[in-house]
């Protein structure tokens, strides 16, 4: 439409008018200028064209008008605001090989009002992240959207959406006082007080450039450079779930307010300690991740504004650039002593924001690995508004006609794994968590604010305290994990277990009390012969405390055997027949026995000793004529039961020191976590060198049941063992998980209650055998005499938990400062209660090293022992085993616990055993490696890879996948790692079967990924992630990928195309025209014959001389 046809269209004035101005812009627009990108728009825009359609970078701003507003108005003043920042009228375009922005001299406000009269806050905050979510197009749309919804004709709340490459959280305060300011003069018709703007945003843009390029560029950049020297540390927080192979976006968010008593409080503590508010709480949370992961040097992520020139105070534009702080938390400081550190670097970074975090990315770190951030995974956010106080005195001008109040600030997006946003107000501070909801779940999250909270009343009650020291459980976790604690109860602690087999033995003197290989003994005849053999080994010295060497074979006489020497007073030292001679004799001279219970046909296997022996069989007669009734030895439950040795890590087995008080316990938890009745049949399957068999023992006697001792092929054979289950009506089994695997399905009709013990249980074993029975994951270890929590298993538990502690049992969870772990965070298992060993024979010191004093316990004399297991509390109460302490290792900066992944391969129903290493490979590259045994049906290694990658993320996948006829174990039955075999160089078994290059464009990645992945050979079809790569290698081969093909190619092709045959039709489906094949051809042949030069170098310094 003319100018001059305006006037025929039967239009007002103010509609001519409004016509005549959008005509104009229209115009205007036409007349665009193009300027360089700032280095923080150029990252925004890199990652927003990652994936176009997530709201990665929407901001949004939902602000509470009350008062009687005028859209058209409204509408006038937002336009104002546009036409006066130039950010705001920029699309970013191609302009040959590189984006810029370009600024058109005028750009309508993508502005609408709805009528939301009949909407509930539910329905209005939907919508508020409806329209706040639609993905900008930068090359076409407007930065920015604005929506009205009005509840009532005078409340409306506005909703500002912005995309982040042209506004920064500076920017609303600059946007909220320009919209007060020509909204009032919209209404009134008085001239805007706003002052005209002296530059704009590309002023900025360049003037980093010219800083760039100067002394204070290169300055700028040593000082980051020295900051984020040595290993740059990725901080592992616990997931939900598995971190995808490329990063997404997914973002949610918690929020949370501080109480007005604690912001006063850490207030005040700011200003006596000369810090910020914000130093003060990003210690804080630094704290929190140092306490959440267990690691000491802590690196986030920290925005700041960039605005030191006061020309550039009143733009509205992305000027903020985040800066890496770095945090080293070793040796437990002081927290005033941390946070002096803190204050340090926060002016450090201060006062050398300006250099841009993408530049620093590209030139320290520029191995990206798709799966994260670059360099930073947590971000900490501080906003405060600097104009606030202007606002507040436009809102109550008489003559203000928008008073406006902002509800809140959300990013949509999840740029970062965790940002913690804390908004300052004039007398609060609130906060929100803005996370990946593609790792996290909202329930850890809110915790993760709850324990944040808490830790900053910790603060603030106790500032001069140690880091370790501080307080960060909420009260209810504190008050629930000592409820999960209560275990104290009565049990019969002024009797030993022979005294409460003597029960039976009284009550029920026919009953059977113990079967094995067709003969039984009933309890009286187990009572006579027992104490016969009291009496006599009390002759020989025998008498409490006095430990007995007891080497038997598996038959009704070791029963007697082991009842005999606990009712003579004295406490049994097994000692097993299979093991070597040299293993005996150290535990025979460490032990110093006096008397060793033997069999004839086995003296000769026990190496030379000075003990008196006692030949069970052969003195039978002599021993016969002792008296059958009950022996007092004047034994008491303090006094030593048992001596059980167990490996050592010098190589030298370590004898445990078990007390009868601790036996009783297990008894009486036993019966009642079993509900056990007299009529119970339970198995005796266990070595009496391992503590289960006690366990196994004890469960039989003490309830007046009967014991089945295995022997033979059913210790030996799963289907053997199911026979014996079945032919002797098995009620209740005690086995290890690895045995149970092994037991075909049959029907067991009389299996009340299976145990298992001594392995991770599985979910499989829990799906398998859980039906029609009670099943039950025991875990302890030697030390606190043979368990100490226990849950009952069903079906549909995704991972078995080893439940809670039994009777009077204490379970701690705790750091590596003794410091108890909330819900959700790994900490070291310690145990204490009734069951602790009085230590550990003959080692003093390594028993004042494992058993530690109670700091939890008033009583001093009451001890923890650290198990150097890890484990963390589940948010029912029940606890997960997650691995030992000292079974990880570190790949590519990511502490990884090789029992996770060792626990999904067991899972597999192909993998009998597995276990994973880190090796080094023939680049000297710390690699995973997986061995494996395989379990009926055949399984190879490219089944297992895909199964691993399914259920971790990719830098816990093996790089290699080595099948063996068994895992070697060596003499202290421990895994020999030095008899694991190196993965061989060869292409790895893989589903798809070798086809060689073809295209010379094929045959040129070929060579790139060989060098890279350090194999002789790679298939057009091989996956490049199967090969063993992962996404450092691929950050490692795409410059190369790039200078072979002789053009730009998205990093994000190799994850799409991972393949030689997919890669090479991709590329070659988008190649230039101008491109020559002749180019590609000469660089193939060149890299070829690069390669075989580089080959027969390797292949002439390995040569024998």
């Amino acid at each position: 439409m003319s100018t001059t046809s305006l006037g025929r269209a039967g239009l007002s004035a103010t509609e001519k008018r409004a016509l005549l101005a959008e005509l104009l812009r229209k115009k205007a627009a036409e007349n665009a200028s193009n300027f360089p990108l700032s280095y923080g728009q150029k990252a925004l825009l890199y990652l927003s064209r990652l994936d176009p359609d997530t709201p990665t970078y929407n901001a949004m701003f939902a602000i509470r008008l009350d008062a009687e507003v005028s859209i058209e108005a409204l509408r006038t003043a937002l336009q104002g605001i546009i036409d006066r920042h130039a950010a705001l009228r920029t699309t970013y375009v191609l302009n040959g090989e590189r984006f810029v922005q370009r600024v058109h001299a005028a750009r309508e406000a993508d502005f609408a009002a709805f009528d939301a009269s009949m909407w509930d806050q539910g329905q209005l905050e939907a919508r508020l992240i409806e329209d706040a979510s639609h993905p900008y197009n930068l090359e076409r749309d407007s930065v920015m959207r604005l929506r009205v919804y009005s509840r009532s004709r005078e409340s409306h709340v506005l909703m500002l959406g912005v995309h982040h490459i042209a506004f920064d959280f500076w920017s609303y305060d600059v946007f909220a006082h320009e919209l007060i300011e020509l909204y009032t003069s919209a209404r009134t018709g008085k001239q805007s007080k706003l002052s005209p703007l002296k530059c704009q945003f590309s002023d900025y843009v360049q003037w980093q450039r010219d800083m760039l390029a100067s002394p204070r560029g290169e300055q700028l950049f040593r000082y980051w450079e020295r900051e984020l020297a040595g290993e740059v540390p990725a901080l592992n927080l616990p997931t939900d779930r598995v971190r995808p192979m490329i990063q997404t976006y997914h973002g949610s968010s918690f929020r949370f307010s501080l109480e007005p008593g604690i912001v006063g409080h850490l207030r005040t503590l700011a200003n006596q300690r000369n810090v910020t508010l914000y130093t003060l709480l990003l210690s804080a949370f630094q704290i929190l991740l140092h306490r959440y992961t267990g690691q000491e040097d802590i690196l986030i992520g920290s925005p700041m504004a960039c605005r030191d020139s006061p020309q550039f105070e009143h733009l509205i534009a992305y000027f903020s650039n985040v800066v890496p702080l770095r945090a080293n938390l070793a040796g437990d400081p002081l927290f005033t002593t941390f946070l002096g550190q803190v204050r340090t670097k926060v002016l450090g970074a201060l006062e050398h924001q300006d250099y841009p975090l993408p530049l620093i990315v590209e030139r320290i770190a520029p191995n990206r690995d798709p799966s994260r951030s670059p360099l930073l995974d947590v971000a900490f956010s501080w906003e405060k508004s600097h104009h606030q106080a202007g606002r507040e005195a436009l809102n109550h001008d008489p003559e203000t006609q928008l008073p406006l109040d902002l509800l809140y600030a959300r990013q949509l997006g999840a740029p970062y794994d965790v940002i913690l946003l804390i908004f300052e107000g004039q007398a609060s501070l609130s906060g929100t968590f803005l996370y990946n909801s593609d790792l996290f779940d909202q329930e850890r999250i809110s915790r993760m604010a709850a324990h944040f909270e808490a830790l900053l009343l910790g603060i603030a009650d106790h500032p001069d305290g140690r880091i370790s020291e501080l307080p960060w459980f909420t009260d209810q976790e504190r008050q629930q994990i000592v409820a999960w604690n209560s275990t104290a109860s009565a049990f019969p602690s002024e009797q030993c277990l022979h005294q409460l087999f003597e029960v039976h033995a009284s009550s029920s003197p026919d009953a059977v009390a113990a079967w094995c290989e067709g003969e039984q003994l009933s309890y009286a005849e187990l009572n006579r012969r027992a104490n016969q053999l009291a009496r006599y080994l009390a002759k020989k010295g025998v008498g409490p405390d006095v430990l007995v060497g007891l080497c038997i074979g598996r038959s009704l006489d070791m029963l007697i055997a082991l009842l005999g020497i606990m009712k003579a007073g004295g406490a049994y030292v097994p000692l097993d027949p299979d093991y070597p001679s040299e293993r005996l004799a150290h535990m025979l001279a460490d032990s110093g026995v006096k008397v060793l219970l033997t069999e004839a046909t086995l003296v000769e296997r026990l190496p030379a000793n000075q003990a008196d022996l006692v030949r069970i069989d052969t003195d039978r007669e002599q021993i016969a004529q002792e008296s059958a009734d009950d022996f007092h030895s004047g034994v008491r439950p303090d006094n030593l039961v048992y001596v059980i040795y167990t490996s050592g890590s010098t190589g030298k087995p370590k004898g445990v020191l078990i007390e009868h008080r601790g036996l009783s316990n297990l008894a009486e938890a036993q019966l009642r976590t079993f509900a056990l009745r007299p009529d119970e049949r339970v198995l005796q399957f266990a070595s009496l060198s391992y503590d289960a068999s006690i366990f196994e023992i004890a469960m039989a006697i003490k309830t007046g049941a009967t014991l089945y001792i295995a022997t033979g092929e059913s210790r030996l054979s799963g289907e053997v063992l199911a026979g014996l289950l079945r032919q002797q009506a098995i009620t209740n089994v005690t086995l290890p998980p690895s045995i149970v695997a092994l037991m075909p399905a049959q029907d067991l009709p009389a299996l009340r209650t299976m145990i298992v013990a001594g392995e991770p249980c599985t979910p499989e074993i829990v799906v398998r055998w859980a039906a029609g029975r009670r099943l039950f994951n025991a875990y302890g270890p030697t030390e606190t005499t043979v368990w100490a929590t226990v849950a009952e298993c069903h079906a549909d538990m995704r991972r078995p938990p080893i439940g809670r502690p039994i009777l009077n049992t204490r379970v701690h969870l705790l750091d590596g400062n003794l410091q108890p772990v909330p819900i959700g965070v790994a900490g070291e298992l310690h145990i204490g209660g009734v069951g602790l060993a009085r230590g550990y024979l003959n080692r003093p010191e390594l028993t004042a090293e494992k058993f530690i004093p109670d700091p939890f316990n008033e009583d001093l004399s009451t001890r923890l022992y650290k198990t150097g297991d890890l484990a963390r509390y589940l948010p029912t109460g029940d606890i997960e085993f997650l691995d030992r302490i000292d079974h990880q290792v570190k790949i590519r900066g990511f502490r990884i616990e090789l029992g996770e992944i060792e626990a999904i391969l067991h899972k597999h129903t192909g993998v009998r055993e597995a276990v994973i290493i880190a090796r080094e490979n023939a680049r000297g590259e710390k690699q995973l490696v997986a061995y494996f045994v395989s379990q009926g049906v055949e399984v190879g290694g490219a089944e297992l890879r895909r199964w691993v990658k399914e259920k971790l993320p990719e830098y816990m996948v093996p790089s290699a996948f080595v099948q063996l006829e068994r895992i070697p174990i060596n003499a202290n039955g421990k895994l020999d790692k030095h008899a694991l075999p190196a993965p061989e160089q060869g292409r790895p078994e893989l589903n798809e079967p070798f086809a060689a290059p073809e295209s010379d464009l094929e045959q040129a990645i070929a060579e790139i990924w060989k060098a890279a992945l350090g194999l002789r050979e790679v298939g057009r079809y091989d996956n490049f992630f199967d090969l063993g790569g992962h996404s450092l290698l691929v950050a490692e081969t795409h410059p190369k990928l790039e200078k072979a093909v002789g053009r730009r190619v998205p990093v994000v092709d190799m994850f799409r195309h991972p393949t030689i045959s997919a890669l090479a039709k991709h590329l070659n489906q988008i190649k230039h025209q101008d491109r020559s094949f002749e180019e590609v051809r000469e660089r193939a042949r060149q890299q070829k014959w690069a390669s075989a030069q580089r080959v027969e170098a390797i292949q002439s310094r390995r040569a024998p001389k």
